[in-house]
């Protein structure tokens, strides 16, 4: 599963966020799309679903996800396979400290992102 985020070249809109391949329990990506090549606005559109780690990561709420997954993440074998997903990533040490979030790379589509 990933997480697609298009940002937006007009202010004020953040961008919009989808989760995509939600059965795909294998992965978990954030993809950003930005013809831009600035960043502008990831921040506050990933701030729907999580955070930008400093080291470049994404940190991708539990509870957001499930919320994305809509009515996908109310069949107990969905569930089940999520929970599994997220017990994989514990035991990698790709959890946040609190229990609560995901540690998910980001794939940049669209020009290299600049510095800031």
């Amino acid at each position: 599963m990933y997480i697609e985020i298009s940002l937006s070249r007009s202010r004020p809109s953040p961008g919009t966020v989808a989760l995509r391949e939600p059965d795909d329990f294998r992965s978990l990506k954030v993809v950003v799309h930005d013809e831009s090549g600035t960043r502008d606005g990831l921040d506050e559109a990933l701030a729907q679903v999580g955070r930008l780690a400093a080291e470049g990561d994404a940190i991708l709420r539990i509870e957001a996800l499930r919320r994305l997954a809509h009515e996908r993440a109310r069949s107990a074998e969905w569930a089940e396979s999520f929970d599994a997903m997220v017990q994989y990533a514990y035991s990698r040490g790709w959890m946040a400290d609190d229990g609560a979030a995901l540690q998910a790379h980001c794939e940049w589509r669209g020009p290299a992102p600049r510095s800031r």
